[in-house]
């Protein structure tokens, strides 16, 4: 639609267009009569001015100052400029309450970040870093823009302001058994809200039963045992176990993913692991072959060696090895027996 912005001047001014640009800034495309030129006027040049024009500290075209120095007592767009801020101020006093109701429930986005703690949060964020508190976001009481460095696609310094919308979520992941977490910085933990989210051994993801397998009692028993063991920020997470529909799932969910976690966990310490374990016979005990050394005085030949079944051992899809984890005291006795 074209917009008669000054009907009956000596030369009138047109809105024949309005664009946005890649960096998502909007201009209007202004036509003016006797001229065979065609302005652009960015949204953000408006803006600048149109608090100064409701509070009448602009009265007049003439008051709108250029924004760098120049002879002239206005700038070349101040007239369309001005009359631009006189519909907008019209459509304020009109319609924008009704519109501003119709649109309250505005579409929310989420910006995920996995395993933030782990990065360079200068990097990541930069000039951000001040924009993503919840008070100078825009639409909020003191938003604020900023001129962000290298990013420049023109000589115009107002094409180059930016700022976060209040209806960005940013969500930041870390691991809680990271000890970089300890480093995070300050100023990123006041801005966000930490939400500690502890693993969900019954989520309803997690099978009861494979094959006679319990998945949710297993993960919990295992954690019960690593928190007496170790600590609480070392459970196992329970997306180990979302999707396992078969025996050979869970095995090789094991033999991949929950052994050599145990193993970082307790730094080898094997015997700690088979305590998780249940002694379910995933992990082998032989002595030292005193045969080996012709003088064992400086041998321990008490101590033991521990060694994980081989790959392709039947032990790994034996129903057993996986009830034998939460079995009752009684249970494990009598399969010792």
């Amino acid at each position: 639609e074209t917009i008669m912005l000054a009907e009956g001047t000596k030369s009138p001014n047109q809105i024949t267009g309005a664009t946005i640009s890649e960096s998502g800034k909007i201009h209007f495309h202004i036509k003016i009569e006797k001229s065979n030129r065609n302005y652009s006027l960015s949204a953000y040049t408006i803006r600048q001015n149109y608090t100064k024009f409701i509070n009448e500290e602009i009265k007049t075209y003439q008051d709108i100052k250029p924004r760098h120095k120049s002879k002239s007592r206005y700038h070349g767009l101040a007239l369309p400029s001005f009359h631009i801020m006189k519909h907008i101020k019209t459509y304020q006093d009109t319609e924008w309450d009704t519109v501003k109701q119709e649109t309250e429930e505005k579409q929310n986005y989420v910006l995920i970040i996995d395993e933030i703690n782990r990065g360079n949060i200068v990097k990541i964020f930069g000039e951000l870093i001040t924009l993503i508190e919840e008070s100078k976001r825009i639409g909020n009481e003191d938003e604020t823009t900023v001129t962000l460095p290298y990013s420049s696609n023109s000589e115009d310094e107002e094409d180059d302001s930016f700022g976060v919308p209040n209806n960005l979520y940013i969500i930041g992941t870390m691991n809680t058994a990271d000890r970089s977490i300890a480093l995070l910085d300050t100023a990123l933990r006041r801005r966000f809200d930490f939400i500690e989210m502890m693993p969900e051994p019954e989520h309803e993801k997690i099978s009861t039963n494979i094959d006679g397998v319990n998945c949710q009692t297993l993960l919990a028993t295992m954690n019960k045992r690593i928190t007496a063991l170790l600590d609480r920020e070392h459970q196992i997470g329970h997306s180990y176990f979302i999707g396992v529909n078969s025996i050979e799932e869970l095995s090789s969910v094991f033999k991949n993913k929950i052994i050599p976690l145990l193993q970082e966990y307790f730094y080898d310490d094997w015997e700690k692991i088979e305590l998780v374990l249940n002694k379910n016979k995933f992990v082998t005990a032989t002595k030292i072959e005193s045969a080996l050394f012709s003088d064992t005085e400086l041998v321990d030949t008490e101590r033991l060696i521990y060694e994980l079944i081989d790959a392709d051992d039947h032990k790994w899809t034996s129903i057993d090895s996986y009830t034998q984890i939460y079995a009752s005291k009684q249970r494990r006795a009598d399969d010792d027996e």
